[in-house]
């Protein structure tokens, strides 16, 4: 029978540290050719569109699919979960939750693998729901010395700080504006769905890999797309849909100073042949795949199943 798992279940079965724990192996088993996803396809019609994505995890033998209602009184996201071996669908999840903590890991991990070490500074650009987790996953992964907050209104800014700040275990200032945030930033992560860039070259003279996780549609765009002139290395968390979805890359591209062909995969990363990280700026552009969000309803599928045993056998 199929199991409907609501956002408070979710919450409740998993956190940060499981996130940055499945997406890691769905890293490793991408690099070995055991997991896939497809692009994001999309529907629109008037006052909503609706998004969706599949994914297949042989190595936990599950496919899957991910599909969100989009409008202006805000989004739905669900999740359906296939058993490959005994074909059902094993579970519906509401997947906000979800979905906001396989974002943040991948960017924990790609600062991980892409960085390497101790953070002395990160700038985050964005308050949001999703900045939550992307800050949350990096200090997970990752050693961080302080961290720069910055969104437009100061006093969501201030109230982001001070309520992560238990939650990181590291500094955290809320940026009196944007260029103070960047300034002297070793690591820079933009969380926006801003359509103008949010940073500047000439702020990131210090920044040795900038992330942009906001962003998914070609009208987007976190940074400047001249940037990636600078860059000694792009890095996509899934290629063919940042050719859809990368605004900044796409804006590169038509002008001549990028080519899809030059990116690096994430996964290609945890491969047991790594390669090697590059010199200088890197960027790292992250879409979302759908193999991360299957990867995640499975674990969340088994923990759900391992506690209605647990109440079983104890009742």
């Amino acid at each position: 029978m199929t199991r409907w798992i609501s956002e408070a279940e979710v919450a409740s079965l998993v956190g940060v540290a499981d996130a940055v724990a499945v997406v890691e192996e769905l890293l490793r088993a991408t690099a070995e050719g055991l997991a896939e996803c497809r692009p994001r396809q999309r529907v629109r019609v008037p006052g909503a569109m609706l998004h969706g994505l599949i994914g297949g995890c042989a190595y936990l033998n599950r496919v899957g699919w991910k599909q969100y209602l989009t409008t202006r009184q805000g989004a739905q996201f669900l999740v359906g979960l296939y058993d490959t071996e005994d074909p059902q669908l094993l579970a519906l999840i509401e997947a906000d939750r979800l979905g906001q903590l396989r974002t943040g890991a991948i960017t924990g991990l790609a600062v991980r693998q892409l960085y390497g070490q101790p953070i002395s500074r990160l700038a985050l650009f964005g308050c949001g729901w999703q900045a939550e987790s992307q800050l949350e996953a990096i200090c997970h992964a990752n050693r961080v010395a302080e961290a720069s907050v910055y969104c437009r209104n100061p006093e969501r800014r201030q109230r982001f700080a001070a309520a992560m700040q238990p939650r990181i275990g590291c500094k955290i200032e809320a940026a009196p504006d944007a260029r103070s945030a960047a300034t002297g930033a070793d690591v820079v992560v933009c969380i926006t769905t801003s359509s103008e860039p949010v940073v500047e070259n000439a702020w990131l003279e210090e920044c040795r890999l900038l992330v942009a996780a906001g962003s998914n549609a070609e009208n987007r765009i976190e940074f400047p797309p001249s940037l990636v002139a600078r860059a000694s290395q792009v890095v996509c968390d899934d290629i063919p849909s940042c050719r859809i979805e990368a605004g900044e890359l796409i804006a590169a591209e038509r002008e001549g100073i990028f080519r899809f062909e030059q990116a690096v995969r994430l996964a290609d990363y945890f491969a047991p042949q790594q390669i090697a990280a590059a010199e200088g700026l890197r960027i790292f552009k992250s879409v979302g795949i759908a193999s991360a969000d299957v990867a995640m309803a499975d674990r969340i599928y088994h923990r759900a199943t391992e506690n209605s045993d647990s109440s079983t056998a104890g009742g």
